[in-house]
This record gives structure tokens, sequence and C-alpha cells, in this order.
């Protein structure tokens, strides 16, 4: 069954999807809009006069508060102020005058610079964190070769490969403790 929809109320609608369902010879009952109107209108006005109403406080014998809309007898209840109308204008007058869109563009492009900048020092810091860990990695290398003993050597001036003494294994080892010690905390 398909709808097709007028400018007609949503109630009026319903209403008259129902006429197929109702047995012959009896009424389609139909809302009017003008009885909607009217009952919304009435919950305004009721909900109107309650917010603009009275209401006072005052402490008991026992010093508990009380607010009520009408003061007790003889008791020295204050009167306190409910919201009303002008206060919204004074909050509005008393805030500062809404931002230019030029101002607002500028702030956003302000915190997209610093939010660059922040990113590029996270990428720099990692990025030095990473190659801390790898020299950190090589001197533990390192040190496990020239503990394990071997045959271990560098380079000399001349460009020829020469091997270490066991003495100058143990001083190479030290230097490179020292230097994981110093640089790898």
């Amino acid at each position: 069954m398909s709808i097709i929809l007028t400018g007609k109320s949503a109630l009026y609608r319903v209403a008259r999807l129902r006429e197929s369902d109702r047995a012959p010879g009896q009424q389609v009952t139909e809302y009017p809009m003008k009885g909607i109107r009217f009952v919304l209108a009435l919950a305004l006005i009721a909900v109107t006069g309650t917010a603009t109403a009275a209401v006072y406080t005052w402490k008991d014998a026992s010093g508990r508060v009380h607010f009520s809309d009408t003061p007790p007898p003889n008791s020295d209840a204050k009167s306190v102020k409910g919201a009303t109308g002008s206060s919204v204008a004074e909050t509005e007058a008393s805030q500062p005058v809404a931002k230019t869109w030029q101002e607002k563009e500028q702030e956003s492009r302000q915190k997209k610079a610093e939010q660059a900048q922040a990113d590029e020092k996270k990428k720099a810091d990692q990025a030095r964190a990473a190659e801390k860990e790898r020299y950190c990695a090589s001197l533990r290398k390192n040190i496990a070769m020239l503990e394990r003993g071997g045959r271990v050597g560098s380079p000399n001036e001349s460009g020829e490969f020469e091997f270490y003494t066991d003495e100058q294994m143990a001083a190479k080892a030290e230097q490179a403790r020292a230097q994981l010690a110093r640089d790898c905390k």
C-alpha cells in the first residue's frame, strides 16, 4: 500500500489510512489542526505561568532551608528572583561580541600550525629514540662479541686488517661498557 503525502497533518493522514479498516457505516474520526493548536496554546500558557511565579525561601526551627510559592505565616521568608526575559538580554550584553569569521579562521590556522609543529617535534623525538636504541643495541652486540673472544680486529692506518690481542679486546669491551652506561640509561 503506498502513501501519498500531502500538505495535510500527520494525524489526519493516520485517520484516513484507517478508513479502509472501518466497518461499513462507521464514521471516520478526523483530528482537526485547530483543536491541536488550541491544546498546545493552553499548555504553553500553563508553563509560562509557572515560570514567572514568585518563590520564597526560609529556614525552619531545625535550620533546614525550604522553598515554596507562598511564604509561611510569622516567618522571615525571602523572595527569590526567578528567571525573567530581561536576564537573557543582560547576559547576552555582558558577553563579548562574537568573533568574526576572519578571527575564527586565523585561530584555526594558528591551531593547525601549532599542531603541525607538535607533530614534527614528536616525529623528531621518535627518530632520536629509534637512533639511540640502534646505537645501544650495537654497543651491546660489540660487548658480547668482545667478551666471546675469537678473531676480532679493525683496519689500521694503512688499511690492513689488524686483529686485537686479549688485552686490547678487554680494554675495548670496558670502553664499550662505559659508553653503554653513559649513553643508554
